[in-house]
């Protein structure tokens, strides 16, 4: 009898969880840093289940921080899937002089002729401008179409899943990296997050202030501590080299309302304390090192 009502509870709880409307953060940040993509524009569709088909849920354009918040339709599946797509519109040359195009072609030859090849990822994902997963010629043809204004592509930048596993980062358009993000609405994160590069930006400096963009992550965080919070939390953190972090807070909506000065911590374990909104509702932070490197999550204040 026991055991009976323990599973009740159990099964109340799960469905109490899934049965509310899930609200989730969707972000684009450059590729190279943690700056937000201005006016990315977030497809999300919606599937009950693996065997139907996604509809449309919304389509919501981001501000400055590059990112969105979304609010799911009640379900009591947790298998549920969830696809989101990122897209930005525009010439992604539309600022590029003569000059800055010549250096980018030249800089694209040198690769294909393997003078000078490509050594980060971002680079590959640039070049390849036509999106047929390989960079050749016809991307160099496509480029000085785009700046002619003889076609226009479908989308300025170039989005990948943050989450995504390259294969072979030598040679990371084999197979080609997805640009959406499908996932069960049991495994969605609070922060689902895209980086992104514009097409045909492939010279340091154009597409990306940093490099060794494959690199491992040097600190992880853990979940807000107390949460619900009365405004003041803290950050369980773990770096595995000195590092500067600097906290971040948004508000439900997806605005900003709080940044926090860079701060130097060791290796090592730590705590990075946070100072939120004491208005009730639900926030969620961000962690940036200074290579663009972050950890985010939710928490609630009362």
């Amino acid at each position: 009898m026991k055991r009976h009502y323990i599973l009740l509870a159990a099964t109340f709880v799960y469905l109490s969880l899934y049965a509310q409307p899930v609200a989730f953060q969707a972000c684009a940040h450059q590729w190279c840093s943690s700056a937000g993509i201005n006016e990315t524009s977030f497809l999300v569709e919606f599937a009950p289940d693996a065997q139907s088909p996604f509809t449309n849920v919304n389509m919501l354009l981001s501000s400055d921080n590059g990112c969105v918040l979304f609010s799911l339709p009640t379900t009591g599946n947790a298998n549920a899937l969830v696809r989101i797509t990122p897209t930005k519109n525009g010439n992604p040359l539309s600022d590029f002089t003569i000059f800055d195009l010549q250096q980018n072609l030249e800089r694209i030859q040198r690769h294909i002729d393997g003078t000078e090849p490509f050594t980060e990822i971002w680079q590959f994902l640039a070049a390849d401008c036509n999106m047929d997963g390989a960079v050749t010629q016809a991307d160099k043809t496509t480029l000085q179409g785009w700046q002619l204004g003889l076609e226009t592509p479908a989308s300025a930048w170039r989005f990948v899943p943050a989450s995504f596993q390259f294969i072979n980062p030598a040679q990371p358009l084999i197979p080609s990296p997805p640009g959406f993000l499908v996932k069960t609405l049991a495994n969605l994160s609070s922060i689902e997050t895209f980086r992104a590069v514009r097409l045909g930006h492939v010279i340091t400096g154009n597409a990306c202030a940093v490099s060794s963009t494959t690199s491992v992550p040097d600190f992880s965080a853990s979940e807000a501590w107390p949460n619900p919070s009365n405004g003041s939390f803290s950050i369980p953190i773990n770096l595995y080299s000195d590092a500067d972090l600097q906290g971040e807070v948004f508000d439900a909506n997806g605005r900003r309302i709080g940044l926090q000065a860079a701060r130097h911590f060791s290796a090592g374990e730590g705590v990075y304390a946070f100072e939120c909104s004491s208005t009730p509702g639900v926030y969620f932070w961000k962690i940036t090192d200074a290579q663009g490197r972050y950890r985010a999550g939710k928490v609630a204040v009362k």
